[in-house]
């Protein structure tokens, strides 16, 4: 992964590159990248080290700031170029460009989306927002702007629940991500009915004792039955929504739906990682 992390950094630098030109700044570039550049924006990260630092519970100490900046620097602008070319990709507007070794693998792509979905393999989103903001608005690939990091994120990922036109989707602010699994995380978790659905199932539907009962062995507010147990006091269940919240669950006319959660090889990891 090396070769391919440096890769794609210079393919980022380019990109980066060649939107300074456009907006006209003063930098007098040829066809290569300039070290100057370069230099700007690894000094960038390099001034960061401290909130890079802060946003791990680890003791960093034992590495140095040079050391730090640069695993910052080559992961993020990996990062970043990955989201960017695989919406590009899928989108097929990045036609015309030399072999591609990760996005024409799929085995590649299945193992990269589950690597960057590993808690310990997370950055600080600030890292790729800043990035981000070096390349926003060009018009090299594409005819409107990029969509926001999180909608990149969200795109590459393809969340288990299937919810329709992620990239299109503004309504966050990234600055509200901790990095990419949070964005997972509050995709999945956003507020949703079920609360509003587990109090009509356990007031209207269940014998008093039986609630009592389960909410005593439960000591929780939430879902305080099994499947069983509805489905014996007349409740039905069905598939519902493919393009909802993973938990968006709703119940009408004596029926609970559920959208279906696709099942991968990855899924097992990555609950347990929204867990963690």
């Amino acid at each position: 992964m090396r070769e391919h992390k440096l890769r794609y950094a210079l393919y980022f630098f380019k990109r980066a590159q060649e939107t300074a030109q456009k907006r006209a700044l003063n930098f007098s570039f040829g066809s290569r990248v300039s070290s100057e550049f370069m230099r700007e924006w690894a000094t960038a990260v390099y001034d960061s080290d401290a909130l890079v630092c802060a946003s791990y519970v680890e003791d960093m100490s034992n590495i140095n700031q040079e050391e730090l900046a640069e695993i910052m620097l080559v992961d993020g602008c990996f990062i970043l170029e990955l989201l960017i070319r695989f919406y590009l990709y899928m989108d097929r507007k990045l036609e015309g460009h030399e072999p591609d070794p990760i996005l024409e693998s799929a085995w590649m792509i299945a193992d990269i989306r589950h690597d960057l979905a590993l808690l310990e393999n997370q950055i600080p989103l600030c890292i790729i927002l800043d990035l981000y903001d070096a390349i926003s608005g060009h018009q090299t690939l594409i005819d409107n702007d990029l969509p926001p990091p999180y909608c990149l994120a969200l795109h590459f990922f393809q969340p288990v629940s299937l919810k329709g036109s992620i990239v299109t989707e503004r309504r966050h602010d990234s600055q509200d991500y901790k990095h990419l699994l949070d964005i997972l995380h509050k995709f999945y978790f956003l507020p949703t009915k079920t609360t509003d659905l587990s109090m009509r199932l356990n007031v209207d539907l269940i014998p008093e004792e039986q609630r009592l009962r389960a909410i005593q062995k439960n000591k929780v507010w939430g879902f305080n039955y099994s499947a069983s147990e509805l489905l014996e006091s007349g409740v039905e269940f069905d598939i519902g929504s493919k393009q909802g919240q993973l938990l968006d669950i709703t119940f009408s006319e004596g029926k609970i739906r559920i959208p279906p959660l696709i099942i991968q090889e990855t899924t097992s990891s990555l609950l347990m990682n929204l867990i963690a």
